[in-house]
């Protein structure tokens, strides 16, 4: 099983945090990951993404790349609790993307890698994207993107 852990793309500044969209940049990034997924032959069983926008907006444009229907899940906010997500991941017998928010990515990922959610394993920046992968009983990072390295 694979798990795809995603930043969103880079939203417009101000406002309201839930209604930020993606800037034009934050599409164009988002576009670029889909890209390298697409040529990586990423194909996904399920999309979760937070009720944000921009996380809706993200997941909107990596679900044209890699396939799935993104579903809202309030339990991706970017202080979720990290075990709930981890045990859930973990059984879901399916490969997952969730696209979500900072601080609650890194601390997944590094949770899910090293057992401990602090320190942050892994930086996400805007639009990165991390591939971990479930053998047996541990986690390991298969690969990480950005959209500069994408």
């Amino acid at each position: 099983m694979k798990l795809y852990l995603v930043r969103h793309g880079k939203a417009e500044p101000g406002g309201v945090d839930e209604e930020r969209l993606l800037t034009s940049r934050g599409r164009g990034a988002v576009e670029r990951v889909s890209t390298s997924l697409i040529e990586m032959g990423v194909q996904i069983g399920r999309m979760e993404h937070s009720g944000l926008v921009r996380a809706r907006q993200t997941a909107e444009i990596l679900a044209l790349a890699v396939g799935g229907s993104p579903l809202e899940v309030p339990d991706l906010a970017p202080e979720a609790d990290v075990k709930r997500i981890a045990r859930r991941v973990t059984d879901a017998g399916e490969d997952v993307m969730l696209v979500g928010h900072v601080p609650f990515m890194s601390r997944l990922a590094s949770y899910l890698l090293s057992g401990d959610s602090e320190p942050p394993l892994l930086h996400f920046r805007t639009a990165s994207i991390a591939c971990l992968s479930n053998d047996e009983d541990s986690w390991i990072l298969e690969w990480f993107i950005t959209p500069n390295a994408g």
